[in-house]
């Protein structure tokens, strides 16, 4: 009996380790050297490009061929099937871990001016190693930043996304922030709903995006409810993470918090390395318009019912700036199946501080709604 039968990447030697299963029976004399198979250690290229996967088959192809002399025909049998298992669960695992993605730039025009686009892509997108049909692209993940955010501030979440889920990741600086065109007036306090009814749909039509999920952080996680609420023809599913749904107390005194913060010179500078001149711009956008007395009223709750899509509401248990309610609003409210996820020991920027769970949950939440390949 075949016991346990695993494959283990070796780090160190960039080798593929097979144990040999112990076996009662003689083994039979050693075979010419002519005849001998492959050695069980075998070695496969430290910098072969994974995203073909042919180092991978060609190791499985030998093993299978090759099966451990001392094993019985119904042992050799067992022992393919096995590996045939194993194997497919190693492809997909190292495919994911070592997907090529290639990012790249554009401008595109919106009402007012022009918007930087980031859009990374994978150079193989993941399939069945067996299929030899070409794969349909899933809907690409556009993703939409928080107050003081900008393509930049997302950092290497965009690419491991897109490495997670073998599929297109699309990022972008709203007007008046990151490397966009400046605004020199306050937005209103429809900002929300304009991001997701004006400038959204005009940026996916010229990347010719037809329909897409969207994961929005903070206020971009309200902006991907509204989205959903009035695209959806075009919004398969929706991401929020530490997403405001209304204000609360616990929102009004995490703004002032940082608006004292932020009288701190230094501060400032750590937004213009992202904003530019725009800096001081972007933070009255956020804090002066959260602040303001018109904007107390402001609400998603009469949007949500509108949300038909399926929905994941990420939130951490220690958010600053939302508690609990904001979640459980979305679930409670949405029309559409609706998940929840509240991260133990987390604040107001999951993917940056529980990274890998943002990453599983993501990936797990698309596959569960039938957007994915995985």
């Amino acid at each position: 009996m075949i016991s346990c039968i695993s494959l283990r990447a070796c780090k160190s030697s960039g080798l593929l380790t097979i144990p040999a299963q112990v076996s009662d029976k003689p083994r039979p004399p050693p075979l010419p050297p002519s005849h001998q198979p492959p050695p069980w250690r075998v070695r496969v290229p430290k910098y072969e490009r994974p995203s073909s996967m042919s180092g991978l088959r060609r190791v499985l192809r030998l093993i299978t061929r090759y099966p451990d002399p001392g094993l019985s025909r119904n042992q050799s049998h067992r022992h393919n099937l096995i590996l045939g298992m194993t194997s497919r669960a190693m492809s997909s695992a190292v495919e994911s871990a070592a997907m090529s993605v290639s990012a790249n730039t554009r401008f595109v025009a919106v009402p007012g001016g022009q918007v930087l686009t980031k859009i990374w892509s994978p150079q193989q997108p993941k399939h069945d190693l067996t299929s030899k049909s070409s794969p349909v692209s899933p809907p690409p993940v556009v993703l939409l930043h928080d107050s003081l955010g900008c393509v930049e501030t997302w950092k290497d979440f965009p690419q491991k996304l897109s490495e997670r889920l073998g599929r297109t990741v699309v990022a972008y600086d709203r007007l008046g922030f990151g490397q966009s065109s400046p605004r020199h007036s306050r937005p209103s306090i429809h900002f929300v709903k304009e991001e997701a009814t004006v400038y959204l749909p005009r940026i996916l039509d010229q990347l010719k995006i037809e329909q897409c999920a969207l994961l929005g952080h903070s206020v971009g996680g309200g902006m991907a409810i509204s989205a959903a609420a009035h695209l959806r023809h075009r919004v398969t599913a929706i991401i929020t993470e530490a997403a405001q749904t209304f204000v609360e107390d616990r929102t009004v005194q995490g703004l002032k918090r940082a608006q004292e913060l932020f009288q701190d010179p230094n501060q400032i500078k750590r937004l213009e390395k992202y904003h530019g001149d725009k800096a001081r711009w972007v933070l009255d956008a956020w804090i002066g318009v959260w602040l303001s007395p018109e904007f107390a009223d402001w609400s998603l709750l009469h949007e949500l019912p509108l949300v038909q899509c399926p929905t994941l509401a990420i939130h951490g248990d220690q958010d600053e700036f939302g508690s609990n309610a904001f979640p459980e609003s979305i679930i409670r409210l949405s029309a559409g199946p609706s998940q929840s996820l509240l991260i133990p020991d987390c604040k107001h920027v999951p993917h940056r501080e529980k990274p890998d769970i943002v990453l599983d949950e993501v990936a797990r939440f698309l596959k569960y709604v039938g957007v994915s390949q995985l």
